[in-house]
């Protein structure tokens, strides 16, 4: 069983996780800027396993919304 499925491919529960663990997380809150796929899953659950705020981003807006946003991802 995966625990991601995308177009760009799967990842199983361990893959998840072990990519996830790769992910330096150094702030308390963290802007996810990053288009929906693999990469902003492993991005999530990172964030989720350092137990940091996640703010999604949504990638289609104006660019000086996201100044001041923190860590980005």
């Amino acid at each position: 069983m995966n625990a991601i499925e995308t177009p760009q491919g799967a990842l199983s529960y361990e893959q998840l996780a072990e990519r996830a663990s790769r992910v330096r997380v150094s702030a308390p809150r963290v802007a996810l800027a990053l288009p929906p796929g693999l990469d902003c899953a492993v991005a999530l659950h990172a964030c989720l396993q350092a137990g940091v705020e996640v703010v999604p981003v949504d990638l289609r807006e104006p660019s000086p919304r996201l100044a001041g946003a923190g860590q980005v991802i």
